[in-house]
């Protein structure tokens, strides 16, 4: 009797919950689809409490109007129609109100330190007891308990991934820190070594003969492209916004 099978959706799904859930910890808020990266470009001359005051104050057509205008000869009847784009400015302008808070809340400062903290030390655990004082501070710290929970119980398989010699070391690698440990615990969640999740995930084919890909869209349904798949759909308009008002 062969291995059994690894169910890639299930994979999926948990590398997507346990990226998110790190990101949480390590960033303080939700995964954002845009930055504040427009309004640094135009460097609008507000600080970030005018800025946050300002968002807050807008219309979401004020703002779907104000966020596109970077020609200044493109008129608001030039712009896309918000109707069909209303998700994306809505998400937009939560990320960017989102954003700027924990930048300028002296709360949301705190707890975002409290957080990163959490994860630095997980991050470095590399004993049981290590693990088990993370996770606990972990759970104190965060409104839902399932994870550290969930990795408390898997505390053998996370640190093997995390004495394993390919683990991410340097301090500038927090990214790949978050993208190895998130699925090595989803491997762990579908019954797999996390070792060899990580080797799964990163070579995951996004193309035609994937284990992910959709022959009725002819795309590939892993969270990470189906997220690019949404950020490009938001550029693809905001190109749009910027060629209806080129001379």
């Amino acid at each position: 009797m062969g291995r059994k099978p690894i169910d890639y959706q299930q994979l999926d799904l948990w590398d997507a919950e346990w990226y998110l859930a790190f990101y949480r910890l390590s960033e303080g808020g939700e995964l954002p689809l845009r930055t504040n990266q427009w309004w640094n470009r135009r460097q609008i001359g507000s600080s970030i409490p005018e800025r946050l005051t300002m968002l807050k104050r807008m219309s979401l057509e004020q703002y779907w109007a104000y966020s596109l205008a970077e020609v200044p000869r493109l008129s608001v009847e030039e712009l896309p129609l918000l109707s069909q784009n209303r998700e994306h400015a809505e998400k937009r302008r939560a990320d960017e109100i989102a954003s700027l808070t924990r930048w300028a809340d002296p709360v949301a400062i705190q707890q975002r330190h409290k957080g990163f903290e959490i994860w630095q030390a997980l991050g470095k655990a590399r004993t049981a007891v290590a693990v088990t004082q993370a996770c606990q501070r972990w759970i104190a710290f965060g409104p839902d308990p399932v994870f550290p929970t969930h990795l408390l119980a898997m505390t053998a398989q996370f640190l093997a991934m995390r004495r394993d010699r390919r683990f991410p070391q340097s301090p500038t690698a927090n990214e790949a820190r978050l993208t190895y440990i998130a699925a090595g615990m989803a491997g762990a969640c579908v019954g797999i070594s996390p070792l060899t999740a990580i080797h799964r995930v990163r070579t995951l084919k996004h193309e035609p003969g994937g284990p992910l890909w959709n022959q009725n869209t002819q795309q590939c349904d892993c969270w990470r492209c189906d997220r690019a798949r949404e950020m490009k759909a938001f550029d693809a308009v905001v190109d749009a916004a910027r060629k209806a008002g080129s001379p």
